[in-house]
């Protein structure tokens, strides 16, 4: 009932978001408000600054962004490494089928690595802090080479984590052009889909500067503008064997092509600590 009469009524809307933002009725941006979180410790003083993370906004959230855009920057400015690049974007969901109402997404490429989280919630702030924390703690999570020997060492822990499986790629071939729009769309790090061209599974991920895509078999990729292509082809692993891998390394995720099937699948790492799974229908 409630949310009606917010998209009848802007203006108390925008007040109401404004105060759950810490802003004012006029929507100044938190961006001027308080003390700047380079006064707390461990801070990254070579961080990216405010004004270069991308920032998106689906639906009707005035003042959302410069919200957004504030609480990532608090989590960026403690990256233990140079964060080359970082978009985010925050969408208000008016289906009443949804239970949560706001969900946000952020991407981080931290020294060539690429990081992606995405949170779900009632609120904007609640979702929007959430995001923070979120990030920080997968910065804090990222192992640098020189820590491979701890990260090995902590493996037997590791493996009560749960493995998530996502059955969900079963959409038809797409071009590689193509692949990269739903990629944009979707805002995720990765898209898993089939190359329309030589009908092999692939993934598409982001890089500096563009995209590159890798593929499970053999079959030579023909690539657009912006999109590389890797040339290594996905290992054959079990899933068991691309866990243990994947525990070992420093990389958002794993591509692999399971063994017995041949089919493409991707291993990462989800917000709450466990392994996602995303494999051919």
């Amino acid at each position: 009932m409630e949310r009606r009469a917010v998209h009848r009524a802007a203006a108390p809307g925008r007040r109401r978001l404004a105060r759950d933002l810490g802003q004012d009725a006029e929507g100044l941006s938190p961006l001027r408000q308080g003390g700047s979180p380079r006064e707390a410790e461990g801070v990254n003083t070579k961080a990216i600054t405010a004004d270069r993370i991308e920032i998106t906004v689906r639906g009707r959230l005035p003042g959302a962004g410069d919200y957004l855009r504030r609480r990532l920057h608090e989590a960026l400015v403690h990256a233990p490494e140079p964060v080359l690049a970082a978009r985010a974007t925050l969408t208000r969901h008016n289906d009443p089928a949804v239970a949560d109402k706001v969900s946000a997404a952020a991407n981080v490429d931290l020294d060539g690595r690429l990081i992606h989280v995405d949170v779900s919630g009632e609120t904007v702030a609640e979702t929007v802090d959430h995001l923070r924390d979120s990030v920080r703690r997968s910065l804090e999570r990222t192992v640098r080479p020189h820590r491979r020997r701890a990260a090995a060492e902590t493996a037997v822990a590791a493996r009560e984590r749960e493995i998530v499986r996502h059955r969900t790629f079963s959409r038809a071939p797409v071009a590689i052009a193509d692949a990269a729009a739903e990629l944009d769309a979707l805002g995720y790090e990765f898209h898993l889909f089939t190359d329309v061209a030589t009908r092999q599974d692939c993934v598409l991920y982001r890089v500096p500067g563009g995209y590159r895509v890798a593929a499970a078999g053999a079959g030579r990729l023909t690539a657009p503008n912006r999109v590389t292509v890797s040339p290594r082809t996905a290992p054959w692993l079990t899933l068991a064997e691309a866990r243990d891998r994947f525990e070992l390394d420093d990389r958002p995720f794993l591509f692999f092509a399971e063994a017995g099937t041949g089919r493409a699948a991707v291993l990462y790492r989800r917000h709450d600590g466990h392994l996602g799974l995303i494999s051919a229908a």
